[in-house]
């Protein structure tokens, strides 16, 4: 179909349709931003902290478990015995 300033006009009357494109006219102004990239560095820098996050968090939690079982083992054996 080819697009004609009549068709244009008729298919931004739709208000759903008419939003969807003024979104997308404002995300892609907004791609270009300082700010934009200030956002997106942030957010990089954000994902960074919440894996280390984790990461240290299963840490501690391999630790604690470890420490458990050897506790556990301990007692075992001296029943055991």
């Amino acid at each position: 179909m080819q697009v004609t300033k009549r068709n244009y006009s008729a298919q931004m009357r739709h208000p759903t349709r008419k939003r969807y494109w003024e979104k997308r006219l404002r995300e892609f102004q907004f791609r270009g931003t300082l700010r934009y990239k200030l956002i997106i560095a942030f957010s990089e820098d954000a994902l960074m902290k919440a894996n280390n996050d984790v990461t240290e968090a299963l840490r501690r939690t391999v630790n604690i478990m470890q420490g458990e079982l050897e506790r556990s083992v301990l007692s075992t054996q001296m029943l055991g015995s």
